[in-house]
């Protein structure tokens, strides 16, 4: 859960001084949360799992995994739009 709370005030914030259109409003919500919400998916899943196997655990690990996935292509994509303008 440190990690979720660390990753609430570091976050990917659009590069200063860049011209060109802002952050569609879902990229910055990925963006803004996602990385925070994988750390809070996960540690969720770890004290389900703690209490033994269960598939709401599961779940929540298959969750992260996806969230994770959607912002690393968030985070991607927002670097080659930054360093293409």
């Amino acid at each position: 859960l440190v990690a979720a709370v660390a990753y609430l005030f570091k976050w990917p914030r659009p590069r200063a001084g860049t011209a060109g259109p802002p952050r569609s409003r879902l990229a910055h919500v990925v963006l803004r949360w996602g990385h925070s919400a994988v750390w809070a998916l996960l540690a969720a899943a770890c004290f389900l799992w703690a209490r033994g196997p269960s598939m709401l655990a599961s779940a929540l690990a298959l969750l992260a995994l996806i969230v994770y996935l959607a912002f690393l292509f968030a985070l991607i994509s927002d670097r080659r739009t930054s360093e293409a303008r």
